[in-house]
């Protein structure tokens, strides 16, 4: 057999890359249209999910949704203003970039910040009174804070009041998960 020209070979070597090309670029369609199909079948499966809780959500009410959020806003708020109300702003000298701190709260707006914060919670514990134990996981965070904050820098700062409500917002989260869970 006579071997081709090298034209030939260099022709024949670019169909093959044209048909590796046609290939990939199938299966690359195949892929995506794969991964379309899968994200339906989850965007229903979702769908059907929400449909099986928006039934319950209407039987306990929306309105229960709209007061957890400001519940654990609220609850949030109060435990980060503890902190400022029991310890003691840590840099009150020339360095600190912050004006000067009051040095203690009155007592009108503790009083003022404990209604505000206490309030969500009172109308869920009318509800169900065992949603109380989510203070608990709250005063240890307070305690637990506040003692670091004094060890490592002698008092708080507006970061430490942050890393506190966030903290706060997490725990009350969980505490309430756990609750809805195992009642």
């Amino acid at each position: 057999m006579a071997m081709a020209n090298p034209r030939d070979a260099s022709e024949f070597s670019s169909v093959l890359q044209f048909e590796r090309a046609h290939v990939a670029l199938r299966r690359a369609k195949l892929r995506q249209e794969a991964a379309q199909a899968q994200l339906h079948s989850l965007r229903q499966q979702s769908e059907l999910r929400l449909a099986a809780l928006l039934p319950q959500l209407e039987k306990e009410g929306w309105w229960m949704v709209f007061l957890f959020f400001i519940l654990y806003h609220s609850l949030a708020r109060l435990t980060s203003g503890n902190i400022v109300f029991i310890s003691q702003y840590a840099r009150e000298d020339l360095t600190s970039k912050v004006k000067p701190v009051e040095k203690h709260a009155t007592r009108t707006e503790i009083i003022f910040s404990y209604v505000l914060g206490l309030t969500p919670l009172t109308i869920f514990a009318i509800i169900n009174p065992i949603v109380c134990i989510v203070l608990l996981p709250l005063f240890l965070l307070i305690v637990e804070g506040n003692r670091y904050f004094k060890k490592w820098i002698n008092g708080y700062t507006g970061d430490c009041l942050g890393c506190i409500e966030q903290l706060a917002e997490v725990l009350i989260m969980l505490t309430f998960v756990a609750i809805w869970k195992f009642m």
